[in-house]
């Protein structure tokens, strides 16, 4: 008999270490399944912020502030396109002339749609400048805020340079920046030739700037084009230097300071009427195959003129096919074709009259 307990509770005391044996296999696995569940958890929350929070849209500030303010630019633009090639491609690089107003760390620009920046960098005039820390962009602005490693110095100078950026021309008059235009000569041929010009803000589309009324600046132009065709902006030109076999690079006078939307620029492969009214140089551009024909009257041209034309120190008047609408800017007016053809064939009329 005493035998038999001793067995029973050899068998008992068995079975319950085997039963916690698996309770603490039990606990073991639950603990690594908890262990699992919590870094997956985690991997999933980081992998919803860098797909979801990470990817929401840059809110910049609404407007430029006015913290810092432009002096000057110095822009260079290589246009692509030839006369008979309507490349819509472009490039080039900005410098910018600042100077600081209110100390800070952030530097808001204008950027469109069609531009992309490149390298950005930032050089003070008189001493270091901080170093680029990061660079974003609001769609919905235009803005791209520049975040520098340091405050910067109020009062101080520095240089804003963007040394590549690319751009796109648009064949829609409804779109802003650089348009391209075309037309077909008597022989069918079909020639190409861009414009810019716009009532308000649109120099953001053309290459970064402080696209806003509230910062006139100075503008130092170098376009870059085909030798097939001419260069034409506010200022006088100054040199034409060869840039290769197929480009030439116009530079141009320093403008007086103008606001962004002042600024106009042509090019096409168009010849000139040359007209002189009190010592000021008008130069009248037509289609080649059409000049011959075309009277033009320097009191016309002056009549509609911006009045700057004299701080530029000449005029120059385009006739633009295809063009929607009149836009007359310091040194430079560009005119509908149908509009200048109209006003040279009443002019001839006149002339008749008189001589008759």
């Amino acid at each position: 008999m005493l035998n038999g307990e001793k067995s029973t509770m050899y068998t008992e005391n068995k079975k319950e270490k085997l039963r916690l044996s698996w309770l603490y296999c039990d606990c073991r696995y639950i603990a690594i399944w908890l262990l699992v569940v919590i870094l997956l958890s985690t991997a999933l929350g980081v992998a919803l912020y860098f797909l979801v929070i990470a990817k929401e849209p840059y809110k910049g500030p609404p407007f430029l502030p006015t913290t810092l303010r432009p002096l000057s630019y110095n822009v260079t633009l290589r246009l692509l396109a030839t006369y008979d090639s309507g490349r819509s491609d472009y490039d080039g690089a900005v410098t910018i002339e600042l100077i600081c107003l209110n100390s800070t760390d952030r530097i808001y620009i204008h950027k469109g749609d069609n531009i992309r920046i490149g390298r950005v960098s930032l050089k003070s005039v008189d001493g270091d400048a901080p170093d680029v820390d990061s660079i974003r962009h609001d769609g919905q602005t235009d803005i791209t805020t520049i975040k520098l490693s340091d405050f910067l110095a109020t009062n101080r100078t520095y240089l804003l340079q963007i040394t590549s950026f690319n751009g796109q021309m648009s064949t829609d008059s409804s779109q802003p920046g650089l348009q391209l235009f075309q037309y077909r000569t008597t022989l069918g041929q079909t020639r190409f030739g861009a414009t810019f010009a716009t009532e308000e803000a649109g120099l953001r589309h053309v290459f970064p700037s402080f696209d806003s009324a509230d910062f006139p600046s100075v503008f130092n132009m170098v376009i870059v084009r085909a030798s097939t065709l001419r260069s034409i902006t506010n200022a006088k030109r100054d040199i034409t230097v060869k840039k290769s076999e197929d480009f030439l690079e116009d530079h141009y006078f320093a403008t007086p300071k103008l606001v962004p939307a002042d600024l106009a620029i042509v090019l096409c492969d168009f010849q000139y009427i040359r007209l002189q009214q009190a010592g000021l140089q008008i130069d009248v551009f037509f289609r080649p195959e059409i000049i011959a024909n075309i009277s033009v009257s320097a009191d016309r041209m002056v009549q509609f003129a911006d009045k700057r034309m004299t701080e530029m120190g000449k005029l120059d008047a385009v006739a633009v096919p295809g063009l929607k609408a009149r836009f007359d800017k310091p040194g430079l007016s560009l005119i509908p074709e149908k509009q200048a053809l109209e006003d040279a064939a009443a002019i001839a009329e006149l002339l008749r009259r008189r001589e008759g």
